[in-house]
């Protein structure tokens, strides 16, 4: 979800009343602004080697750090945030969970000694 997110974009949202500042940009109140979720997700300074599918960035390790799994999740935003986040959101996550679970059911997993 995160190398191809389900949406292209968040929904814009209005400046609020005061103006807003970003990286040293200013927005003036009224103004429409949004976030491109792709390029959220493939921000090199949020994800190292964004281009690169790696399951084990989500995971600390020695080659991750709590920072690094911080950083990702913080700006993992598939389905986008707050009251106008995607509607099947649930759903998704339903559906994910029973593939997961049919997977599991699948496999012959043993216990291994000590």
């Amino acid at each position: 979800m995160r190398m191809s997110p389900p949406a292209a974009s968040d929904p814009s949202r209005e400046v609020l009343p005061g103006g807003l500042s970003v990286d040293n940009h200013f927005f003036p109140p009224g103004t429409n602004v949004a976030v491109m979720i792709y390029a959220l997700h493939h921000n090199p300074l949020v994800f190292k080697d964004p281009h690169v599918f790696r399951p084990e960035r989500w995971l600390v390790s020695p080659s991750t750090t709590a920072e690094d799994v911080a950083r990702a999740e913080s700006a993992f935003a598939p389905f986008s945030y707050g009251p106008r986040a995607c509607p099947g959101k649930g759903l998704a996550y339903l559906e994910l969970g029973i593939v997961v679970a049919k997977i599991l059911w699948g496999a012959d997993v043993k216990g291994v000694a000590g």
